[in-house]
């Protein structure tokens, strides 16, 4: 055999063990999507009158703290529609909102974005939704997104209804809207319409930063008085737990105060203010940071535990801040 046949030979061989490699390997080509459908939810086609997507999200179980990668591509009467508002939605399966985030799309009309998964439970299921708007919201896919590991065990995961200085602040209450507003119509309060507004945004961010949202509540009755407010913070001030509250005075003599923007941003710099003492580090979810709570001091978090206790000389001076919190807290449930 000469040279030349011997290295056609050897090519031969070599060609052949890789093609019986590649015929070996199993896979899978659907329309437009080179992925295992088994690992994807994905919807591509009309979704209301010159409005067409194409919606695709892992679906494989998620470890809690790591991200799911969900993309939209939207096109209006067949032109990709750059710049529109996309929005994506996470809810429980009580169809409660925990997560939103709003972007746009870019000049391909094309958005894809990391949902975060820390507020979520050890193995449960979630629902996501993706929304375009034109001249309204339209869906334009969904999915579920389900967590790896055991969920809590003995209350499906929902934290105890007794309440006392040693009960931890993290977790899910399993209070109801018409519960926290409980406290308020058994005092007769005026303030029902407010604090119906106010319950809505407790429950979904007590939800997005696993703190409960029955204690949360409590507090916030304590600190504005069942929203009469009165003292130091004016109910203009969407202040719904005396942050930046601490007695020092302006040059023109006044208190001193944190005001938010609206009624949601106080909710959420009152989560993430009371993130900063009972974890050990900030949260994965956007919002426990200083561009949402003004006093989230420093580079890490004034960690001094997860029990409702600690609240006593750090929130607020002396040892019985928390009593009226825990007869408030326990008052939604009795």
């Amino acid at each position: 055999m000469s040279f030349g046949q011997m290295k056609r030979a050897i090519k031969f061989i070599v060609f052949s063990v890789i093609a019986v490699f590649l015929i070996s390997i199993p896979f899978t080509i659907t329309p437009d999507l080179q992925v295992k459908p088994a690992k994807l939810y994905a919807y591509d086609g009309t979704v209301a009158a010159g409005i067409s997507a194409k919606f695709e999200m892992k679906s494989k179980p998620v470890k809690v703290g790591r991200n799911v990668k969900v993309s939209v591509k939207v096109k209006y009467n067949g032109s990709k529609l750059a710049g529109a508002k996309v929005k994506f939605v996470v809810t429980n399966n009580a169809n409660v909102p925990l997560y939103e985030r709003i972007s746009n799309t870019n000049r391909r009309g094309y958005k894809k974005v990391n949902i975060p998964t820390g507020y979520m439970q050890k193995g449960s299921t979630y629902n996501l939704t993706a929304y375009v708007y034109i001249d309204d919201w339209y869906q334009v896919g969904s999915g579920t997104i389900t967590t790896k590991g055991s969920p809590p065990q003995g209350t499906g995961g929902l934290a105890s209804t007794v309440i006392d200085n040693n009960t931890s602040l993290i977790g899910i209450s399993p209070a109801s809207k018409e519960q926290l507003l409980s406290i308020f119509s058994r005092r007769g309060s005026n303030k029902i319409e407010r604090a119906s507004r106010l319950a809505d945004l407790y429950i979904m961010y007590g939800t997005v930063f696993n703190i409960r949202a029955d204690i949360a509540w409590a507090q916030m009755a304590h600190e504005t008085g069942f929203l009469k407010f009165g003292g130091i913070v004016p109910e203009s001030a969407n202040n719904f737990a005396g942050i930046g509250a601490t007695g020092q005075r302006n040059s023109d003599g006044s208190y001193k105060y944190d005001v938010f923007a609206s009624e949601e941003r106080g909710v959420i710099a009152h989560y993430a203010h009371l993130a900063w003492y009972v974890y050990p580090d900030h949260l994965n979810n956007g919002y426990c940071n200083s561009s949402y709570d003004p006093r989230h001091f420093g580079s890490g978090h004034n960690y001094r535990g997860s029990t409702l206790g600690v609240l006593n000389g750090t929130w607020a001076v002396g040892s019985t801040y928390t009593n009226k919190i825990i007869q408030f807290a326990n008052e939604i449930y009795n």
